[in-house]
Parts: structure tokens; C-alpha cells; sequence
């Protein structure tokens, strides 16, 4: 074993550059690994964390019913719930304060004080801990920091338009209470029944908080609240159904991702192993002659490659955790949400990667080291290369079979099980577009032949042939065809995404959006505002069921019929011709966006059963229309019918515009100043379209940054292939040099070859990312994302046209150069 090792460590040693890229392919490959395992269990954490700073130890919430149109309900009692432990009530208000000529959001909770240390827990630093009266609040220790207020300091709060003067009379330890420090917001803790006064809403609160005994089952205790208070929104804060659902639309692509740069990565440490096999012939012929075992000079390689993958194993998990985190930063520091006091270790997912790693290096190892070691003694000691592919009928066969039915899978597949089928399917069609590849090479190369006949007739023929039977040429043209086609993919979603949504806000009609539950008066205060011209509103219900639960209707809108185009979004108008807009108020009649109608199968005439405050309600589609707001999940019905229908007199959508003299940023803070029960979620178009953009550029920044380290990877295993292709064939090159092929021809040559090569693999790519990225649309239907967001572009196939076959030429010509200078003679006498 010591002598293994010895060989092992000085076989490494031999060739440092080498045994660098192959660690480096397993590191990035692992790291890759390792965050994209990470990220659900991360997001997780950092949510759990936030929920549980927001909530406390509580672990439901009873709210007014969404439908119900108020903002505060009366004092409940709880007493006849088994297996309760409390049910503690809160009052919600925001307003505004001035500190350091800045207007701050100042978010209140009115709790009785020891109510507000049952459910957070309380570490007081400063002050009074044991009551709150009148106007004293408290407040958090980072948070009184960054506003530079202390013990004693008061605060001018202006809550719905009145003023108010409140002063801190605790200071508490962040970590254990809801009054961690948020950026562009002031947490503060005031008495409940002083925080009602200034409301005008006495005897009455904002929501409960409620808690179930250990030992107290989950599901049946929501049953029994949500049987007790009926007319009230019984919301579990613990329930993470949501957060799943965007976790699995993130992992998923880009775990597609990473799929590809192992498989490149396997592409890479495959053909290095195939060199390294070249070049300890000699010394394992040697070793065989004096009595070593064929195991015994497998077990020298093996060991090898088990080397690079604890090596590149332990590196990688390193830089996966440093990847991990700059993730998260870049995800959550950006929206203001906090991400303190969360671990990126996970041992689990180390161990995994570890192991992944190990099973990369060795598993991508074996094939070349076997093969040379099943050579006779004689072949080894003199290097007796055989380097010819046959063609095979049977993978052929294979690959057709995978994406026919991979594509087959798409259609097919039930809605429950969609994202798990479409993502098999996907890795269907990738494994089959591999197998395509030679066929297709083959066929392209006889349309080569023919264009470039006229310019490269002495030695097309033998480039041709050499491409043909040449098994290293055909690595290389399937690594390019690879890693360009997933880079065609990548560029092109991120182009049609981009465009997409610059063209759909584009459509919008108003200055500025309001996502709110608001009420006439409220509206009515708006309109008076100075600067504002137009306000329209509309009504809106979240999740709504339909057809006995077969269909999530997730954005049910309520308009008026043509103002929706008119002064909000402009993306169906000629729609609404005078017939369906008569259809459309005089009956209770549906317009349902063409993603909605495909998800679902929906058809012009089709009946939607919607469920709505426990009835249900007809509604008749009359038109299918080209929306692609909120995901293309909009299902729009006409304002009036949804009103008597919930019984909710409230807006939850306003869409504003303002006069050209107007100050838009002084309106607004004036018009959010209004709001005394919410920091009015109010945003300029502008605004919109740059947080999507942020948000979308978060998660294609991550695709591209994945692409490009498969295509760096790509090209090591390029140039590892031309090299062994260029070995191989020294004896050949040697015999021609020695008839009068100049030094310069035979480097022409090798580079004419390379171009070829190249020209091959990047028209392959581009064929096998054009059919990926058919599939893609698939995949994001089924995470919920139209495919309308999803077009190629010429610029992005011209684009890797060119990258493709530049980076083959670039990839021989350190190998082409090698083996020109080696001497003639020595050439001819290689065996």
C-alpha cells in the first residue's frame, strides 16, 4: 500500500498543471453540488428564523376574513378550545416619523407587556421591563442604534394624518423579540389599549396570537379554531407550503444546471485519465513484466483518481459554503429581509458532496485505466494507442427513443406530478440529445465536405476521415455540443425573460400600484390627494378553488370591464369588443389568461364552479386572453358580481396617475401617510419593473455563472482530447512531415481540423440547445411560469456560433505546436 501511495503522490507530482485542472473540475463541480443541496434547507432556515422573530412561539394567527372588508375585529374568548395555552390579541399600526429630516415607517404592536413577554420571550438592557402605560414604548437595542435615539427619547408618530408623541421607556436585546433591526423600518412595542385610542377602534384588535399545548395535535386544533370563529382567517404561521413551492422553482433550475457541469466535469477527468493511461504505459508494462497483478496497476491508477476526488471533495465542500452564503446574501440582503445568526454547514450534505465527488473522480477513472490494463504486456510496454470509434446503431436508437419520449412525458404528465415528470423528462432529453450527437456530426460532416471541397481539397479528405474514426474528435465534439447547447439555453431564457418583461410593463397605463386591502373612504382620501389625476381600483381574491378543487384560480380579479385596459394594464383591449363586454357585465361570465386555460385544460364556454365563502358560484369563460401579469395566472371577472358574491366592499388594487407638474416622491409619501394600518405597499412602474428585474437577474445570474464554469470545464476536456487525438496519430504526422509536409501545412492542417471540429460541435450545441430549451418551457409551465416568457433570439445563436468554434481553435493550438516540434525520426520510430 505505502508503494501505491508513493507512485500515486509522485504521478501527481509529475504533472502539477494537469492535476490541477482535474481538481479544480471536481472542486467547482462539488461546490456547485453542495449549494444548490443547501439552498432549500438554507431558505428554509433563514424563513423559519424570520417567522419565528415575527410571531414568536405562536403557531397560528386569527386574522379578519379576507372577505370581510375590515381591518379589526372584536376581543374573542378562547376558553372553550381544547388545548389551548393562550390566545393573546394585538393591535397593528403604522405611521411616520421625521428623524434626521428623513420620514422612517414606524411599525407599532400594542401588546399588554406581559402578554408581549409570553410569546417572545424578554431580555430588557435598559428601563422598565415590567409594564407598558400610556405612551411608552420599546424598543430594540440595534434599532435604537441605527436611529440614534436612547432611553427617554420621544418620537413624533404621525398615524392616518394625526399626530401623536410617544417616548422609549425600554431598551430590549434584539435576538429574543420581534424588534430586530429591518432596514427602512422602526419596530416599536406599545401598550394595546393606548395604540386603539389613537386608532379610534377601542374594544377591538388587530389579529390573535394562539398557541396549543405540548403534546396538542396541529391539525386537529386548526380544525376546532377554525370551527370555533368561522367569520375569521385562521392562518397557520408555521405552514411553509408556499416557500416550498419557490424553493422547488429555484433548485430546480438550477440544479439542471449543475447537472451538466458534472457531466462535463466526468467528460474532462475521462480524458485526462485517458492521457494519463497513455503516459503510464511504459511504467505499468514495466511493473506487469516484473510480476505486478493487472489489479495491483488498476489499484495504482484508481488510487489516482481517489486522491483528486477527496482532494477536490473536501475543497469543494469549503467553496461551496462560501458560495452558499454569497447566495443568500445576494437573495435576501437586497430585499431587506435579515439572514443573522444562520449556519451554512450542513454535515449531511458535506458527506454527500464528498462522496459525489469521490464517485466522479474514480467512476470517470475506470473506463480509460480498465481498458489500458486489459492490453497485452507487450502493448503497454510500447505504447500501442488505439484510438478508432465505431459507429453504433444501438445508441443511436436510444437517443431518438429518450427525447421522443421525453417529450411525450411533457404532454402527459398530471398536474400533481408535473414538475417531477417534466424534470425527468428533461434529463431524458439531455442524455438523448448526447447519443444524437455522432449521427448528426456525421451527416453535418458530409455537408461540410461538400462547402469547403473548393478551398481544403488535398486534406479535407484526411481531416474528414480522421473526425470520422477518431473517437477523441467525437468527445470533443460532444463536450462542445454539451456545454454550448446548455449556454444556448441559459442565454436564451435570460434574453426572453428580459424582453418579456420589459415589454409587459410596458403595457401598463398608470404612474403608480398599490397592493392593499383598501377601503372607500380611503380611496376617497387618495383622490383628494394634490398631484393625483386619475385613481382606478379593483377587486381581487387570492387561491380561490373552482371545480371541486381541480383548479387554483391564484389571482381572481375584479374590474369594471374596459377601464382595466384603459388605466392599469393594456395587455387584452381589443378583447373587449362591445359584445363581450356586454356578455361580461350582465353575466356572471369569465376572461381566463391562455396559461390558465392550457394548465387547466379550459376551453371558450367551459364553466368555472368557484368556491367563495363556502358556496359556489357559476362563472362562464367567454374569452381566453394573451395576460401575463402575476405569471399569467389571472382569471378576471366583473367587479360588481364579485362583490355581492364575498360581500367584500373593499379594493385590494389601485392604480394611480399623476399630473406632469406633480412631485411624484412627495405625493407618494403623502398618500402613504394615509394608511394608518399598514406601510402602504405603494410603487412607481419604474420601481416594479426594477425589483422584477433584480429578483429574475438573482437567479439567471446563478444559471450563467454555472454555464460558464461548464464551459470553462469544457475546455480543459477540449484541450485534454486534441491532445490525445494528436498523440495518437504522431507516427502519421511524423511519415507526412518526412514526404515534404511543411511544419506550417501540418499545423494548417491541424488547426483546419480543429475548426471543423469545432464548427460540428457548436452546430450540434446549437441543434441540442434549441430542443433543451423547447423543453425548458415545459418545465417552467409546470413551475409556473407561461412559456410566452420563453423565445429564442437570433443574437444569442450567433453568439455562441462564434464562441464555439473560436474556443476549439484557441483549444489546439498549444497541442498542434507540441506535436509539430517533436523531431521526425523519434515521430517514425513511436510505437
Amino acid at each position: 500500500m505505502l508503494t501505491v501511495m508513493k507512485l500515486t503522490i509522485a504521478n501527481i507530482k509529475q504533472k502539477k498543471f494537469r492535476s490541477i485542472l482535474i481538481i479544480m473540475s471536481i472542486i467547482l463541480s462539488v461546490a456547485l453540488m453542495y449549494t444548490v443541496l443547501s439552498l432549500s434547507s438554507s431558505i428554509t432556515k433563514i424563513f423559519e428564523h424570520k417567522i419565528k422573530k415575527e410571531v414568536g412561539n405562536a403557531k397560528f394567527m386569527l386574522l379578519p376574513n379576507e372577505d370581510s372588508g375590515e381591518q379589526y375585529i372584536p376581543e374573542l374568548d378562547f376558553t372553550g378550545i381544547e388545548g389551548i395555552e393562550y390566545g393573546i390579541s394585538l393591535v397593528s399600526a403604522y405611521g411616520y416619523s421625521e428623524i434626521d429630516n428623513d420620514k422612517v415607517p414606524i411599525a407599532f404592536t400594542g401588546m399588554i407587556a406581559e402578554d408581549y413577554k409570553n410569546v417572545y420571550g424578554l431580555d430588557i438592557l435598559q428601563g422598565n421591563s415590567e409594564e407598558l402605560t400610556g405612551n411608552q414604548v420599546w424598543i430594540g437595542k440595534e434599532t435604537a442604534s441605527k436611529y440614534g435615539v436612547s432611553l427617554g427619547s420621544e418620537l413624533v408618530v404621525t398615524i392616518g394624518g394625526v399626530s401623536s408623541t410617544f417616548q422609549i421607556s425600554g431598551i430590549l436585546e434584539d435576538e429574543n423579540n420581534n424588534l430586530g433591526y429591518e432596514p427602512g423600518i422602526l419596530e416599536l412595542v406599545t401598550d394595546r389599549k393606548t395604540l386603539s385610542s389613537t386608532l379610534g377602534v377601542e374594544d377591538k384588535v388587530s389579529s390573535y396570537y394562539v398557541k396549543y399545548l405540548p403534546g396538542t395535535d396541529s391539525s386537529s386544533f386548526h380544525a376546532n379554531l377554525k370551527n370555533e370563529f368561522p367569520e375569521f382567517y385562521v392562518k397557520n404561521v408555521t405552514d411553509m407550503k408556499e416557500l416550498a413551492s419557490m424553493i422547488t422553482m429555484i433548485v430546480s433550475s438550477l440544479f439542471l444546471m449543475v447537472m451538466a457541469v458534472i457531466m462535463v466535469s466526468a467528460f474532462i477527468i475521462y480524458s485526462s485519465f485517458k492521457i494519463i493511461s497513455i503516459e503510464r504505459m511504459p511504467l505499468m508494462g514495466t511493473l506487469r513484466s516484473i510480476g505486478a497483478t493487472r489489479k495491483t496497476t488498476v489499484r495504482i491508477m484508481l488510487s489516482e483518481g481517489l486522491f483528486y476526488g477527496i482532494i477536490g471533495g473536501l475543497l469543494g465542500n469549503g467553496l461551496g459554503i462560501a458560495i452558499l452564503s454569497v447566495t443568500m446574501e445576494m437573495m435576501f440582503r437586497n430585499f431587506g429581509y435579515s439572514v443573522e445568526n444562520i449556519s451554512y454547514v450542513n454535515v449531511n450534505y458535506l458527506i454527500v458532496a464528498l462522496i459525489i465527488a469521490m464517485i466522479l473522480s474514480v467512476g470517470s477513472a475506470m473506463l480509460p485505466i480498465i481498458k489500458t490494463s486489459k492490453q497485452s504486456i507487450r502493448s503497454i510496454i510500447f505504447v500501442e494507442i488505439h484510438n478508432k470509434k465505431n459507429f453504433s446503431l444501438y445508441k443511436t436508437l436510444t437517443g431518438f427513443i429518450l427525447v421522443a419520449a421525453g417529450f411525450f412525458m411533457f404532454r402527459i404528465a398530471p398536474i400533481k406530478l408535473q414538475v417531477t415528470i417534466d424534470f425527468l423528462g428533461i434529463i431524458m432529453v439531455t442524455v438523448g440529445c448526447a447519443l444524437l450527437i455522432p449521427i448528426l456530426s456525421s451527416i453535418l460532416s458530409k455537408v461540410i465536405s461538400l462547402l469547403f471541397r473548393p478551398f481544403y481539397k488535398d486534406s479535407l479528405g484526411i481531416v474528414i476521415a480522421n473526425l470520422k474514426n477518431d473517437r477523441t474528435m467525437m468527445n470533443n465534439i460532444m463536450l462542445l455540443a454539451m456545454g454550448l447547447g446548455v449556454i444556448l439555453m441559459i442565454n436564451s431564457f435570460s434574453s426572453a425573460v428580459s424582453t418579456s418583461v420589459g415589454d409587459l410593463y410596458s403595457l401598463n397605463k398608470s404612474d403608480a400600484q398599490v397592493s392593499s386591502d383598501m377601503d372607500k373612504e380611503f380611496i376617497s382620501k387618495v383622490s383628494e390627494v394634490k398631484g393625483v389625476e386619475h385613481v382606478y381600483v379593483t377587486k381581487s381574491i387570492l387561491n380561490v378553488k373552482a371545480n371541486d378543487g381541480t383548479i387554483t384560480l391564484n389571482f381572481l380579479e375584479g374590474m369594471d370591464g374596459k377601464g382595466y385596459s384603459e388605466y392599469a394594464w393594456d395587455e387584452f383591449g381589443k378583447y373587449l369588443n362591445e359584445d363581450i363586454l356586454e356578455e361580461f357585465t350582465s353575466k356572471r361570465s369569465a376572461l381566463i389568461s391562455q396559461y390558465t386555460a392550457r394548465k387547466y385544460n379550459l376551453d371558450k364556454g367551459d364553466l368555472l364552479e368557484i368556491d367563495i365563502n363556502g358556496k359556489t358560484v357559476s362563472y362562464e369563460i367567454i374569452e381566453i386572453v394573451p395576460s401575463l401579469w402575476n405569471n399569467g395566472n389571472m382569471t378576471f371577472v366583473y367587479e360588481s358580481f364579485l362583490e355581492e358574491d364575498t360581500g367584500n366592499k373593499n379594493y385590494q388594487n389601485m392604480y394611480l396617475n399623476f399630473t406632469e407638474e406633480a412631485d411624484m416622491k412627495n405625493v407618494i409619501q403623502e398618500i402613504k401617510e394615509l394608511m394608518p394600518y399598514g406601510i402602504l405597499p405603494i410603487q412607481t412602474h419604474e420601481e416594479m419593473r426594477s425589483e422584477n428585474n433584480q429578483r429574475n437577474n438573482g437567479v439567471i445570474f446563478m444559471m450563467k455563472a454555472i454555464s460558464v464554469i461548464a464551459m470553462f470545464i469544457g475546455v480543459v476536456g477540449i484541450l485534454n482530447n486534441f491532445t490525445i487525438s494528436f498523440l495518437s496519430r504522431r507516427k502519421i504526422i511524423a511519415t507526412l512531415r518526412s514526404l515534404g509536409l511543411s511544419r506550417k501545412k501540418t499545423i494548417r492542417n491541424m488547426l483546419f481540423e480543429a475548426f471543423v471540429c469545432g464548427t460540428l460541435g457548436t452546430v450540434c450545441g446549437l441543434a441540442m440547445g434549441t430542443v433543451l430549451f423547447k423543453a425548458l418551457g415545459y418545465l417552467l409551465e409546470a413551475l409556473g411560469i407561461p412559456s410566452e416568457f420563453v423565445y429564442s433570439n437570433i443574437n444569442d445563436y450567433l453568439f455562441v456560433l462564434i464562441s464555439g468554434i473560436t474556443l476549439s481553435l484557441l483549444s489546439a493550438i498549444l497541442p498542434a505546436k507540441s506535436v509539430v516540434k517533436e523531431n521526425i525520426v523519434a515521430g517514425l520510430r513511436y510505437e
